[in-house]
This record gives C-alpha cells, structure tokens and sequence, in this order.
C-alpha cells in the first residue's frame, strides 16, 4: 500500500483481522460477499483496499490477502478472485480456508481434481502458449466460475465473474 493511500485509509489487515477469511466455493461466496453484493461491504469486512484510486473506480486490491473484487458503475460486485500458491504475480497467497472442506481433505488448497469433483466437468478448459497451465471454467447460471492453474497444477487463481 502507498503512503497515501495509508494515510487516507489506514493500514491494511492482516489475515487474523478479517472475520470470515475464507472462500466458499460451492456458494460462490469470498469472504462473506458474492456477486451481487454492494461494494459498500467490501471495507467493513476486508478493511481498506491497497489503492486508493482504484477504489474510487471499483476495484479493491488486497494483495496482502491473496484478494481482489471489482465493482460495476452501480457498486455492485461483479468479479471476485482469490489468488494460490500457483500465481507468480503482485498478490500475496490466500491463506483462509476453502469450504466445503472436502476441497482440500489432506491440502493447502483446492487442486484440479477437487474442483471437477465439486462443479463437474468444466464447460470450457483451454492451456495458452505452454507458459501457464490450464484454464477450467463453468457456467453457473449468469456467472462464470474460473480456476487458473499453473504447470505444476497448482491454483494460480479462483474467480467468479458476471
């Protein structure tokens, strides 16, 4: 986080300060919000996002937290991720948990197999130039639910779009 946006918003929290640190994939639910739902509640629950700026403009960065939601022009969600140990990017590691708890029996998190178990084939799967790995993706209803893994198999990032 800048000095600026920490001088405007505070410092950012820590995993043990977020109540519901967890993503509940079957729900399609992060942290306790899903699409849908007014960005009004990111902060309260997540405290302030990274940036600033991006915040005036719908986006909620929370690197520290493996996190990142953005917003519509009418504050409500319409993308949330939730970054692995795969993703070799900005973002910090997601360290909550995962529900349902069958996601990651024996596991930090979810892998390839425990998703197909919980959303049943992807409706889509595709591997780019060879750099990444795969990309699975299921339509739930008006949404599209994204799971990114890297060439090891590990998750690179979990989303959920409108």
């Amino acid at each position: 986080m800048g000095w600026f946006s920490t001088l405007l918003m505070g410092a950012p929290w820590t995993p043990e300060r977020v109540e519901r640190y967890e993503v509940d994939a079957e729900a399609l639910i992060v942290c306790g919000l899903g699409i849908g739902d007014h960005n009004a509640l990111v902060e309260p629950r997540l405290g302030p996002p990274d940036r600033f700026l991006d915040r005036r403009r719908g986006t909620y960065f929370y690197h520290a937290l493996g996190l990142v939601f953005f917003s519509d022009e009418a504050g409500l969600l319409r993308s949330l991720s939730v970054y692995g140990s795969g993703c070799h990017g900005e973002f910090g590691l997601f360290a909550g948990r995962w529900l349902p708890a069958r996601l990651c029996e024996g596991v930090r998190e979810p892998d390839e197999e425990a998703f197909v178990e919980l959303f049943g084939e992807p409706t889509r799967r595709y591997e780019d130039d060879g750099t990444d790995g795969p990309t699975l993706e299921w339509s739930r209803g008006n949404m599209t639910v994204s799971v990114d893994l890297d060439r090891e198999g590990l998750l690179a990032e979990f989303s959920v779009d409108k």
